[in-house]
């Protein structure tokens, strides 16, 4: 594919700095774009270029407005640099501070004994449940689960029927999703938003709230202690799925 380009010479190298010039150009490239023509790849022509107005400094000045655009672009990239530095840093620092609160000396119980109830949503055939429109009541998969958040996209819609009929795994405030293949354990909570929708194929976990709260069994079932026990009582090899059972037995610290 071709691409016309052209190629702007100063006149003299003792009125223009290349890098001025270039940096000129740039700063007026919203202007000339407004002048260019054609659809899919807009042209301007050399013309036009050379009739564009602009305010010329003396040599020394061009050249000192160079190093300070090229000073202040190095500190902009070294400040992207540290910007993702801490990003990546956040995510270490988030999983120490999980690490560290669930560390302490606390009574253990398992994860049924602090819990109303611990089930799984539908399993067997919930397509038959599905609304063709796909409006109508959502159903969390593990797709919707994320640490500490509810991917609110990619949903399955349940018909008013449907979930009627599964009143079982229709969902409460504050219960504790549960992520049962590929990343077992992650887990959110679910809020006023979604009180009455349903779930698939994902572990629901209601806590008893005389003696854990919500927010603390899921930032348990997302910290690192959590996870490597759900590693460990996960079974498959090439996919990870967490058993109902099995998460009911884990045990936990409580505070």
């Amino acid at each position: 594919q071709n691409q016309r380009v052209g190629n702007l010479i100063p006149y003299s190298k003792k009125f223009l700095d290349k890098n001025f010039v270039f940096y000129l150009l740039y700063s007026l490239k919203r202007e000339i774009e407004k002048e260019a023509y054609g659809g899919a790849q807009p042209n301007i022509s050399a013309i036009k270029i050379e009739a564009l107005n602009t305010t010329l400094a003396p040599l020394p000045f061009q050249r000192a407005i160079v190093l300070k655009i090229e000073n202040l672009f190095a500190s902009l990239d070294k400040g992207i640099a540290d910007l993702k530095s801490a990003q990546e840093q956040l995510k270490v620092y988030r999983q120490a501070v999980l690490k560290k609160a669930f560390e302490g000396k606390y009574e253990t119980r398992s994860i049924q004994e602090v819990c109303e109830n611990v089930k799984v949503g539908i399993v067997i055939k919930p397509t038959k449940f599905y609304s063709k429109e796909k409006t109508g009541i959502v159903a969390f998969r593990s797709a919707n689960v994320r640490e500490f958040r509810i991917e609110d996209s990619n949903w399955i819609y349940f018909t008013k029927e449907g979930n009627e009929e599964n009143k079982r795994t229709q969902l409460k405030l504050g219960d504790v999703l549960i992520v049962r293949s590929g990343y077992p354990g992650t887990s959110c909570i679910v809020t006023e938003k979604y009180v009455g929708a349903n779930a698939i194929d994902i572990l629901i976990a209601t806590p008893d709230s005389r003696i854990i709260t919500s927010k603390f069994l899921c930032a348990f079932n997302n910290s690192p202690l959590g996870k490597g026990l759900f590693d460990e009582g996960a079974q498959g090899v090439a996919q990870k799925h967490l058993n109902v059972g099995v998460y009911g037995k884990l045990k936990m610290p409580v505070p």
